[in-house]
């Protein structure tokens, strides 16, 4: 078995997770059943508590080994009868009343789940360990210019950082798909041989089956299922899969670092180690073998997946599916388990060459800035069908004869195209401006995570606002300053805090003019804004997502202190997610928004200020297939309020309205 070379198993598995899928680990899995339904029978003196606890204590792989049930498989040709016989040899007046009741079923299914939920509790760190590590390089070069690619070739400049945070997303919808699916998975199986409890009836009574079930799942720490899922096997099917979409996505990261780690782009390389070779004949290589191992363990994993959805039994139950059951499951969770640690490993220590990025960028000289030239050219010109048959024509000119590509396209594009010809205004030193960054962000451990963030911003008025706005509306600057922390206690908790502050120029607002009409204007000072914001998210059970946010905003004219128009003090939300059903998803949003002043009160006297409110919204969404039907009220309570007003006019929030909507995917 390749988890037991000492040459290759940290490549397939790490130590953690081998120590979940041996052989004791799985038995000891059968043998916490087999105890917390003995501990319960006890209970309810089907036993008696001696022979309960007898039972309970002896339930160890250091009385019960694998050795001995191995010996009595062979005779036996059944696992769980050469168990059961197992702990009779070993504990004989006890042993009589062991297995009472139960089914084999019974016990794999629930040793099964047992040993997936410690699998979890390894990888969902691990998941989320690189998550992170992909969120901090992504920071790091959010700034980062280098050429984006489709089918290959280059196409338009995008950041390294942006190319990161693409793989950080879908490493964050892999966590949340493992959370979804797991309400799916921790279940007890408890159903006896066809899966009507009857052997229990019998044991235990009819009237006291309910409580057994669910005494036995709190000792385990399982939910009681509606129905008997022996034939369910979806369940693990589904976890396979998204066990092999992990895989999948660390592949396909594998193999973004190998091209771009190839000689003619050498963008970025894994890290090396001065003592580290790649080939046993050319001393010269840096081979990204690493990164490569990924896309294997992707093929390994898709083929356990597909196994998994082999999900037809006869009749009842059969034994067809435990074969791939006992082998996927457990390899599913040591591939991923080796290529998240692997990736972890990497994406932390990555080389990244920005100078060969920017050269690259520059290959085909300036070819990568055709499609905001060609918008340019058309925003202009007023005709984008011609500026594009115009770039076009001499992109393909520049890569096929050579050249530079803008001063080639500037001796074709017409006098009254171009800049110098364009409105005098726009150059204006009121509209020069520019925009600086720096931040900071460390990570004091997996679970904390802080930054720190400066910047200086302007923001240029839109079409909408220069319609509406006097000659001299210039753009307005601003200086932002931001710190908070990230913290993820546990795989089911997560917060945020942030403090910030800003001060504004010139910042454009809209409000009554001096002739008394409306009108989109700069601030007569400048503007300040300090405040926190926080947020949290908490998976308080498998069914059940709770997230919660606050804010607290005082934003004050600076040198007068009267307050921002229609800036509210406070903010806050809740939002409570229910999914009780397969396919059912039932949500409630509240927000909560503080009094504000009249927009057009710029001393924060003049008008009554605008009430505080609070609006519920209620969502239902149910997938059936390929069917999705979808239905929600807004303002649940017909809350009336004004979401803002000016000069004492307001305009009120939309009133209770409700909606119903389906979907059909082919």
């Amino acid at each position: 078995m390749i988890h037991a070379s000492l040459i290759y198993q940290n490549q397939f598995g790490t130590a953690a997770m081998r120590e979940v899928w041996t052989e004791p680990a799985m038995l000891q899995a059968w043998l916490d059943v087999e105890a917390a339904v003995a501990l319960v029978q006890g209970e309810m003196k089907v036993l008696s508590k001696a022979d309960a606890r007898e039972i309970a204590r002896n339930c160890n792989t250091r009385v019960i080994t694998p050795q001995a049930v191995a010996e009595l498989y062979r005779e036996t040709g059944h696992v769980i009868v050469s168990l059961i016989k197992a702990f009779r040899a070993a504990v004989p007046k006890a042993g009589e009343r062991f297995h009472l009741g139960m089914t084999t079923q019974d016990v794999l299914d629930t040793g099964l789940t047992l040993q997936i939920r410690q699998a979890l509790r390894v990888l969902v760190p691990a998941l989320f360990g690189l998550e992170d590590a992909l969120l901090e390089l992504a920071m790091r070069h959010r700034k980062t210019v280098m050429a984006g690619r489709s089918e290959g070739q280059q196409a338009a400049p995008i950041t390294f950082g942006h190319k990161i945070a693409v793989f950080a997303s879908e490493i964050g919808a892999h966590a949340d798909r493992l959370s979804e699916c797991a309400h799916r998975l921790m279940i007890l199986t408890l159903f006896g041989a066809m899966g009507v409890q009857s052997s229990y009836c019998f044991v235990v009574g009819d009237e006291n089956i309910e409580a057994f079930t669910r005494d036995v799942g709190e000792r385990l720490g399982l939910a009681v299922p509606a129905v008997c899922p022996h034939q369910r096997t979806d369940r693990f099917a589904e976890l396979g899969h998204v066990l092999a979409l992990i895989c999948s996505t660390l592949g396909r990261l594998g193999m973004e670092i190998r091209d771009l780690q190839r000689t003619e782009v050498a963008e970025a390389a894994e890290p090396w180690r001065p003592e580290q070779f790649s080939s046993s004949t050319l001393p010269q290589k840096q081979n990204p073998e690493v990164s490569e191992w990924w896309q294997g363990l992707a093929r390994l994993a898709r083929g356990a997946s597909s196994a998994l959805t082999e999900v037809y039994q006869q009749h009842e139950r059969d034994i067809s599916r435990l074969a791939p059951q006992l082998h996927a499951i457990p390899n599913l969770f040591l591939y991923a388990s080796a290529a998240l640690a692997e990736a972890t490993r990497i994406v932390s220590g990555l080389q990244v060459h920005e100078d060969r990025m920017w050269a690259n960028l520059m290959i085909g000289g300036g070819l990568t800035m055709a499609e905001s030239v060609m918008l340019g050219l058309a925003e202009q010109s007023g005709r984008k069908v011609w500026a594009h048959q115009l770039v076009h024509d001499v992109a393909i000119q520049v890569a096929t004869q050579g050249g530079d590509f803008i001063e080639i396209l500037g001796l074709q594009v017409p006098v009254n195209c171009r800049p110098e010809n364009q409105r005098s205004d726009v150059r204006d030193e009121n509209w020069r401006n520019s925009a600086t960054d720096a931040g900071l962000v460390f990570a004091a451990s997996p679970a904390v995570t802080g930054y720190l963030n400066y910047s200086r911003a302007f923001r240029v008025p839109n079409v909408d606002e220069l319609a509406l706005a006097p000659e001299d509306l210039i753009p307005q600057r601003s200086r932002h300053l931001d710190a908070g922390i990230r913290l993820r206690p546990s795989a089911t908790v997560s917060a945020a805090l942030a403090a910030f502050y800003m001060r504004a120029e010139d910042e454009i607002l809209f409000g009554a003019d001096e002739s008394g009409f409306g009108a989109n204007q700069n601030a007569p000072e400048p503007t300040e804004r300090v405040g926190l914001e926080a947020e949290l998210r908490w998976q308080v059970s498998g069914t059940l997502l709770a997230l919660a946010s606050a804010g607290y905003t005082r934003a004050e004219f600076s040198r007068s202190g009267a307050p921002i128009p229609l800036v509210p003090e406070w903010t806050t939300a809740l939002n409570l997610r229910w999914s009780a059903l397969p396919g059912v998803v039932a949500s409630i949003a509240g927000r909560y928004v503080s009094e504000r002043t009249d927009g057009n009160d710029f001393s924060g006297t003049t008008y009554p200020r605008l009430d505080a409110y609070v609006l519920v919204d209620l969502k239902l969404l149910w997938q059936t297939g390929r069917v999705g039907w979808s239905a929600g009220l807004n303002n649940a309570f017909d809350e009336v309020a004004a979401a803002s007003g000016y000069g004492g006019t307001l305009y009120p929030v939309t009133g209770r309205s409700a909606y119903a909507g389906i979907n059909f995917s082919l």
